[in-house]
């Protein structure tokens, strides 16, 4: 894996993991996981930008990819800015992330999405690096052993 972050806040929101019991409110906003391509011009490469957004539903959450930087700035005439494979599981469509995750991981959790406090608009530690998976879900453990094993909820690779 080469990268990895624990989410906590997200445009400005506070993400939560609660029991599924928990009842949400209303007008309840959902995160989206999106990879952005794009192209500059006299470059042999096609460039990546993953993001996660808060929004009502997937159009809004693609209207917000596309005000990004990056989509607007990476792509010229026959070559433009896309958002494709989104989270890696379908190339023709957005998900929700609630709708990849576990089966049993649905049944017992909800994410939520609050409005955040002033004190809590900043951004969650990006980590990157190689990091082996079999290490990173060690590692989860030992510092979530009081909330939710994130690790829990990595989808099994799938062969292309």
């Amino acid at each position: 894996m080469d990268g990895w972050r624990e989410i906590t806040n997200v445009d400005g929101h506070k993400v939560e993991i609660v029991a599924k019991d928990v009842t949400p409110p209303a007008g309840l906003l959902k995160l989206f996981f999106l990879n952005l391509r794009g192209y500059k011009q006299n470059e042999f490469e096609e460039f990546h930008y993953k993001i996660v957004i808060a929004a009502m539903d997937k159009g809004e959450a693609i209207n917000s990819a596309k005000q990004t930087a990056f989509f607007q700035h990476t792509g010229f005439p026959g070559a433009n800015a896309h958002i494709d494979d989104k989270y890696g599981v379908d190339v023709d469509d957005v998900y929700e992330i609630a709708d990849i995750l576990p089966a049993q991981v649905k049944q017992k959790y909800r994410i939520l999405v609050c409005s955040a406090k002033e004190d809590s608009a900043y951004d969650d530690d990006i980590h990157l690096g190689y990091f082996k998976l079999s290490a990173f879900n060690k590692n989860c453990r030992s510092l979530h052993t009081s909330k939710l094993n994130f690790s829990s909820l990595i989808p099994p690779a799938r062969s292309l």
